[in-house]
């Protein structure tokens, strides 16, 4: 998995200093900090993205479950010779987001994905 795009942290540094009853700006750089570096952590151990959040990942055969979410949508598929690939998308109850495809005719396919609760900012 590699993330080509994504959207900045949808916290504000006055959000976070009101919740800590902060009122100066002596340590609003420290605070920018903490933050994103709290957001970048949350999302990368839980798989949960809090921000838009573009990402490709390739896989050498069909079917294929992913726990990165809330799924978005899928914005491509490829072969190795960057051809389109159809892929169908499904959603298990579990959360997790499964995509298949002929792996044996189109063999591997490499995907870019939206994920991210972009509705949530």
């Amino acid at each position: 998995m590699k993330i080509t795009a994504q959207d900045p942290n949808p916290f504000s540094v006055a959000e976070i200093k009101a919740h800590l009853r902060v009122e100066t700006a002596v340590e609003d750089d420290v605070i920018s900090r903490y933050l994103d570096g709290a957001l970048d952590f949350y999302e990368r151990t839980t798989d949960h993205y809090l921000r838009s959040t573009t990402m490709v990942q390739r896989f050498a055969e069909s079917p294929v479950e992913v726990f990165a979410r809330p799924f978005v949508r899928l914005d491509s598929a490829k072969d190795d010779d960057d051809e389109d690939v159809s892929v169908t998308v499904t959603e298990a109850p579990t959360g997790v987001t499964v995509f298949e495809w002929d792996s044996d005719a189109a063999g591997a396919a490499t995907l870019l994905s939206t994920l991210g609760d972009v509705d949530r900012v």
